[in-house]
């Protein structure tokens, strides 16, 4: 268990360990899928709260997100983020695919963030639009593209909007953290013969075209992957998805939408225009 040739110390010499598996995987087989893996609450205010399923669902996505982006076993990830539920989903994406991350506090340099991210040699670097501290702005992705200026080995940068803060994007290197794989969210409706229906809503890469033959392709991949009990009844194409301002989906609007209700609160939302645009387009999808 213990290698001790002083003054080195090695510990489980041979040992194999994914912490993500110990907080997630672990959790979830215990019967904790429900219960809230992470209590957030940000400066300005909002509140977060992912059950153990969520963040493991989350966090798996991005794993995802990373392998598609070239990321592999022992390559490095460099994140400059913010205090916010994005940042261990980061990590622990980058622990499940094996990759290593470097955590370089948001309130560093953009010096300081040149230099970790050589020392280490990043391929890819997970930041913000900015962030909140003391009542201060951190500007984060403004800082990070000066230190991005020689940082030769970085290939990508995923860009989580944190808030309205003002930047520049990159085509071809700098990717929304939303915008990297296409987005859905389900809710239930009322049906008169099954009681309740599933609708889903979702968002389509620049590279697919909504259409009825591509909403076929939907909902046969559904029942391959999970089961026909889950086919959704319809399928809303959009360009984007209710969101606050720290990118939840509000699945509550969603289900207001469907369902013909009053909206309810729509304060938080990052960007309100969104919610008309789906309402009618799904008011044209029903008449």
């Amino acid at each position: 268990m213990l290698d001790w040739q002083p003054p080195h110390a090695r510990w489980f010499v041979g040992g194999k360990l994914n912490i993500c598996y110990n907080c997630l995987d672990h959790q979830l087989s215990l019967g904790r899928r429900n219960k809230a893996a992470i209590i957030w609450e940000g400066e300005p205010g909002e509140r977060r709260t992912l059950t153990y399923w969520e963040l493991s669902r989350e966090v798996n996505r991005f794993a995802n997100v990373l392998k598609k982006l070239g990321v592999q076993r022992g390559d490095r990830v460099a994140i400059y983020m913010p205090m916010i539920p994005e940042l261990p989903v980061a990590m622990l994406a980058c622990a499940r695919i094996g990759a290593v991350h470097s955590v370089v506090f948001g309130g560093f340099s953009a010096e300081a963030l040149r230099d970790r991210i050589n020392d280490c040699g990043a391929k890819v670097l997970i930041t913000a639009d900015g962030g909140y501290r003391r009542g201060g702005l951190l500007p984060l992705k403004h800082d990070a593209d000066y230190a991005l200026l020689e940082t030769p080995s970085i290939e990508h940068v995923i860009v989580v909007r944190r808030g309205n803060f003002p930047l520049r994007m990159k085509e071809g290197r700098d990717h929304w953290y939303q915008d990297l794989v296409a987005e859905a969210a389900v809710v239930g409706v009322p049906h008169e013969i099954k009681g309740q229906a599933i609708c889903a809503f979702a968002t389509v890469k620049e590279t697919a075209h909504a259409s009825r033959e591509l909403e076929r392709e939907l909902k046969d991949h559904v029942v391959r992957k999970i089961d026909a009990i889950a086919r959704p009844d319809q399928i809303i194409f959009s360009a984007d998805l209710p969101k606050t301002r720290s990118g939840k989906i509000m699945r509550r609007l969603l289900r207001d939408i469907a369902v013909g209700q009053v909206l309810g609160d729509t304060t938080t939302l990052a960007d309100a225009s969104v919610i008309e645009s789906l309402k009618r387009q799904y008011e044209e999808k029903e008449a």
